[in-house]
């Protein structure tokens, strides 16, 4: 008798079931993807922001070296000191 009354229901509900759980798995491979993406992105503005970190310390360092040459007087630049000559490791 059950079986029945629920014979007309059962079909359409197990289609509507169906159907929610296709969206659901649909849904959830788009925010995958977005978010496949994102990281991509993340990752590339990360490195763009190290590789400007490097410029604006070298740029900084290198400042710095010309400063230690411009405290010098005019008449002092003709003793170069030897370490001037030979690059130092860094």
């Amino acid at each position: 008798m059950i079986a029945r009354l629920l014979a007309p229901v059962a079909l359409p509900l197990a289609g509507a079931l169906l159907a929610a759980l296709l969206a659901a798995g649909g849904w959830i491979w788009l925010q995958s993807g977005w978010l496949e993406k994102a990281e991509a992105e993340n990752a590339r503005l990360r490195n763009n922001l190290a590789a400007c970190a490097a410029r604006y310390s070298s740029l900084i360092r290198d400042k710095d070296r010309d400063d230690e040459i411009d405290i010098i007087p005019d008449d002092g630049l003709r003793d170069v000191p030897d370490r001037w000559l030979r690059p130092t490791p860094d």
